[in-house]
């Protein structure tokens, strides 16, 4: 799809599946700089750094790649 000339395209937020969101965050916050928007159910932690929202997630332990848009590091 191309994006019209002076437009710009965006995204909702990306999603992150790491072992453990709540150490994950210290990472985020301190490292990149990020601002911890909201922690859901002791699990889900959304961060945010001027348009860019994260959503880390846990993941389980042996994750499979389904596909190109998967990965597991």
């Amino acid at each position: 799809m191309d994006v019209p000339e002076g437009k710009t395209m965006n995204l909702g937020h990306i999603e992150i599946f790491v072992k453990d969101p709540l150490k994950a965050k210290e990472f985020y916050k301190d490292v990149l700089g990020f601002n911890i928007e909201d922690i859901q159910k002791d699990k889900y932690v959304w961060l945010k750094k001027g348009q860019t929202e994260i959503l880390l997630r846990p993941r389980k332990n042996h994750l499979q790649i389904k596909d190109y848009q998967s990965t597991n590091i």
